[in-house]
């Protein structure tokens, strides 16, 4: 999390300038690319959540409904709903999957760097 971010800025801070600046500045990149990961979690953590109130309130108004017309109106929203909720939690799964592999392997190439500079 917060603090495999700030490990990666403490390395890439430290890489000197005169030993591998393409380094440094691809580990900015990545750096750049993390960031924009984890603004794109945050989001699709948002709109399930949003997605889950909508699930929630459909049911509500299913069972609440007092006409067939608009019971049926109702399930089919909840039908919907589900199957958006089901989507959107792959995705975020996948996503932060993705997310976690790549600190990983940031965090690997600080290490190296901070390696080669101590060599």
């Amino acid at each position: 999390g917060s603090q495999s971010i700030k490990s990666v800025v403490k390395a890439v801070a430290e890489v000197p300038a005169d030993s591998s600046q393409l380094l440094k500045e691809e580990m900015h990149r990545e750096f750049q690319e993390v960031r924009l990961q984890r603004a794109n979690i945050q989001q699709l953590e948002q709109t399930l959540k949003s997605n889950v109130d909508l699930l929630r309130e459909s049911s509500s108004w299913q069972k609440s409904a007092s006409t067939l017309v608009g019971r049926r109106a109702a399930l089919m929203q909840v039908q919907q709903t589900e199957k958006v909720v089901k989507e959107m939690t792959s995705i975020l799964r996948g996503t932060r999957d993705v997310a976690v592999q790549e600190a990983r392997d940031m965090l690997r190439e600080a290490d190296e760097a901070a390696y080669l500079r101590q060599a």
